[in-house]
This record gives C-alpha cells, sequence and structure tokens, in this order.
C-alpha cells in the first residue's frame, strides 16, 4: 500500500495522471459481471475507493469543498446507468469483490 501512496502522491504533485495498472477480470456467467482476478489489483481498488471516500467525506459541508464533494460521490464513487434501470458503483466492488459491467 505504500507504493500505491507513493505512487498517487508523486503523480498529485507532478499534476499527471496516476496508473494503477492493467485490471484482469473474468466474466461470471451465472450473473453477468465481471470478477476481479489480482488480488493485489482489488486491495488496491478498495484503498482507492477508501481514499476517496475520506476526501469526500473532508469536503462535504465545507463551504469551498460542497462541489467537490458532490463530484467525487457521482464520478468515483456511485454511478446510476439509466439505460439499464440499475445502479453501481465501487461501493458494490468493495462489499463484493467484484466489478460490475
Amino acid at each position: 500500500m505504500q507504493q500505491l501512496f507513493s505512487g498517487a502522491e508523486a503523480a498529485y504533485r507532478a499534476n499527471s495522471e496516476y496508473f494503477l495498472g492493467t485490471i484482469v477480470t473474468i466474466e461470471r456467467t451465472d450473473s453477468h459481471t465481471l470478477s476481479v482476478v489480482d488480488r493485489q489489483r482489488q486491495r488496491q481498488l478498495t484503498t482507492t475507493y477508501l481514499l476517496i471516500a475520506a476526501i469526500r467525506d473532508y469536503f462535504h459541508g465545507r463551504k469551498i469543498g460542497e462541489e467537490i464533494s458532490t463530484s467525487l460521490q457521482n464520478s468515483y464513487l456511485f454511478s446510476s446507468d439509466r439505460r439499464k434501470a440499475s445502479n453501481s458503483g465501487l461501493l458494490y466492488t468493495l462489499m463484493t469483490g467484484d466489478l460490475l459491467p
């Protein structure tokens, strides 16, 4: 996890993007969901989710941070797929270890 945080911090300071790595998934035929094969990537996704949620919570309720909080919530933590009339997001991944299609 230290490597994850060090890499993310370096990308932030350089004003660049941070690449977590390739995420290999397999499709579950019974539920039509994707499962992350590599447990290290699964831990990185979970850690990243928790970090984004903590940042969202920090900004929530602060005068200058409400827009940031809402953006983090809608863009990274939870999204709605109106085409399928279902909700998906990283919370599902965190709770089940699976990625939704």
